[in-house]
């Protein structure tokens, strides 16, 4: 494989790597209601990271979107429902 000016084996290899896990992620804040995703990451720091995850909101935990309305959304994740606004709902990404 001939490779251009501007790639190395490391970018080539890096690319190739991310391809074959095309794996979608997507904040919490983009699902609709009834979609379920995985919780793959949790954002933030401190205080709100800490709170999250006391709420349920860890890596692997299945989250579902139950309803949303006026920018809030309704989710339920380890069997308990939680309401969250949009913009703490985009910190948690899911697959």
């Amino acid at each position: 494989m001939k490779l251009t000016r501007w790639e190395s084996p490391w970018t080539t290899q890096r690319l190739r790597a991310c391809r074959e896990r095309s794996v979608v992620r997507t904040p919490l804040s983009f699902l609709k209601g009834g979609e379920t995703g995985t919780i793959a990451k949790v954002r933030g720091r401190g205080d709100l990271h800490h709170h999250l995850e006391t709420l349920g909101f860890v890596e692997g935990a299945q989250v579902t979107v139950v309803s949303e309305a006026a920018g809030d959304l309704i989710v339920e994740v380890k069997g308990i429902q939680v309401a969250l606004n949009r913009q703490v709902a985009a910190h948690i990404i899911t697959n």
